[in-house]
C-alpha cells in the first residue's frame, strides 16, 4: 500500500473509533437516562401510594 493510500486508511480508522466512541456514549448516557427515569417513576408511585395510605408530606418527603 502507497504511503498516501496508508494514511488515508489509517485517517479513515480513526473516523471510525470516533464514531464508535460517540455511539458509545450517546447509548450509556441514553440508559443512564432510562434507569433516572424509572426511579423517578417508583419514587412518585411510592409517594402516591403513601399519600392515598395517609402520611403526611413532611413524613412523604424524608
Amino acid at each position: 500500500m502507497s504511503k498516501e493510500s496508508q494514511y488515508g486508511y489509517n485517517r479513515y480508522l480513526d473516523y471510525l473509533h470516533l464514531k464508535a466512541s460517540e455511539a458509545l456514549s450517546l447509548k450509556v448516557e441514553a440508559e443512564e437516562k432510562v434507569r433516572k427515569d424509572e426511579n423517578h417513576k417508583k419514587a412518585i408511585e411510592i409517594a402516591t401510594k403513601m399519600i392515598l395510605a395517609g402520611f403526611s408530606d413532611d413524613t412523604i418527603a424524608n
